[in-house]
């Protein structure tokens, strides 16, 4: 693995070649989160220079786990709609809970604090919060904000499940 210093630069360089990658050709915003809607104007682009950074969240249950899989980026504006995802999953009875985030490129402070709050909850109900498939950038913000020592990170989807279901 890379010094941390290298990571940090490869990181910052990660965010600025994708801006044209997520930039204007991003598709809208649609919320899957069941009794959330978000305002048109709220994504709306006046300028076609502008960027939207946009967040897909899907959540399935199985017998053992729940497991929310992110794709998009999550900012200070998506972030509330991960928020609103992680209490409806750990507020719902059942084993424990993976976070897929092998579709995120990009994690906000507040997207940080949303999955820290999380893994507290569910920590203090018995239950395991399980995050896999952490990008570069993704792990580098991880790191910075110390959830790496604090998070269950696996290598795999079927790992985080069964990690997450043996917790629950």
């Amino acid at each position: 693995q890379a010094p941390f210093d290298e990571r940090l630069v490869a990181f910052i360089r990660g965010i600025h070649a994708s801006r044209e990658e997520v930039g204007k050709l991003t598709p809208p915003h649609e919320s899957t989160i069941p009794g959330t809607a978000l305002s048109a104007p709220f994504f709306a682009v006046s300028n076609p220079k502008d960027v939207v950074w946009y967040l897909r969240i899907e959540q399935e249950k199985t017998e053992s786990v729940s497991a929310l899989t992110l794709a998009g980026r999550v900012s200070h504006r998506t972030a509330p709609d991960l928020a609103a995802a992680l209490e409806s999953a750990a507020g719902s009875p059942g084993g424990g809970l993976v976070l897929d985030l092998a579709g995120v490129d990009y994690i906000s402070s507040a997207g940080l604090r949303a999955v820290e709050a999380a893994a507290s909850r569910m920590s203090a109900s018995g239950r395991g919060l399980v995050v896999w498939g952490l990008r570069d950038a993704v792990s580098v913000a991880f790191d910075l904000a110390g959830l790496s020592t604090g998070v269950a990170i696996e290598e795999s989807r079927e790992q985080a499940i069964e990690k997450a279901g043996r917790t629950g």
